[in-house]
């Protein structure tokens, strides 16, 4: 299970490091309107959903949200995980 576990995680770290950088690579969670369409057009003209929805729906688009979620220390982040030692 710990394989499988790895293998999930470090194949949502690499999904979420492209979403990053196909949104500018500056803010983590930055969310773009045209993209979120084009993804539900694709997966509708593949049948994997059966309609569309308002992007307006989809996303959480308050002035400013991304940038305070950003407001953090990355390294200071990092270093306090590498120095984890688990529970």
């Amino acid at each position: 299970l710990a394989k499988w576990d790895l293998a999930l995680l470090e194949t949502q770290l690499e999904s979420m490091t492209a979403a990053h950088t196909m949104n500018g690579g500056k803010l983590i969670g930055a969310m773009s309107p045209a993209a979120y369409g084009r993804m539900q057009d694709f997966m509708l003209k593949d049948g994997i959903i059966k309609s569309t929805k308002p992007i307006e729906s989809m996303l959480y688009l308050k002035p400013g949200f991304v940038e305070a979620i950003n407001k953090f220390d990355r390294n200071a982040v990092i270093a306090d995980a590498k120095a984890c030692k688990g529970l």
